[in-house]
């Protein structure tokens, strides 16, 4: 099974990635910093599972390279172009916000995870709240993504679904 994880903070990305190794030794590991990364791996490798932040930055961020303009809502903007292309992979959100500005008003994580629901359900997995000094949302993540291991077919929609470009 290929996993990809798109997060941009390193010690997260790290966290999150000895996780899934220290459960899953046999999965293929991906690692991507940021939106447009992103979107490459998962339209160049198909991966079986994403595992997605909330906020990235549009651009990995590298000795002359600042990320470019960092977006609250970037894992939405994958989302979307996953839904865009037709793409269907499951995901699972992985953030360690519990609001995201957006304008001059503070959306809270309920609000995120039935917007991601409602608007991305064909792929949305779940929601876990990344927090580093409680170890719950380890469980959480091996829950979630062994829901999409037992049940291939039913995490995409249906078999075979996912759509080639």
């Amino acid at each position: 099974m290929k996993v990809l994880i798109v997060e941009d903070d390193e010690f997260k990305q790290r966290r999150i990635a000895q996780i899934v190794r220290e459960a899953y030794p046999d999965i293929e590991l991906s690692l991507e910093r940021s939106v447009n990364s992103g979107l490459s791996a998962i339209v160049e490798r198909r991966p079986d599972i994403i595992l997605l932040d909330m906020s990235l930055t549009t651009f990995d961020v590298g000795p002359r390279e600042s990320g470019g303009r960092p977006q609250n809502f970037g894992g939405l903007e994958i989302l979307r172009h996953m839904e865009r292309l037709q793409i269907v992979i499951p995901v699972i959100v992985i953030t360690q916000h519990e609001r995201f500005a957006a304008g001059r008003k503070e959306i809270h994580l309920a609000a995120v995870h039935k917007e991601l629901e409602e608007e991305h359900g064909q792929v949305f997995k779940g929601l876990v709240y990344y927090n580093s000094a409680k170890g719950s949302w380890e469980k959480i993540l091996r829950t979630l993504i062994n829901k999409i291991r037992d049940k291939p077919e039913e995490a995409n929609g249906r078999k075979n679904s996912r759509r080639r470009r």
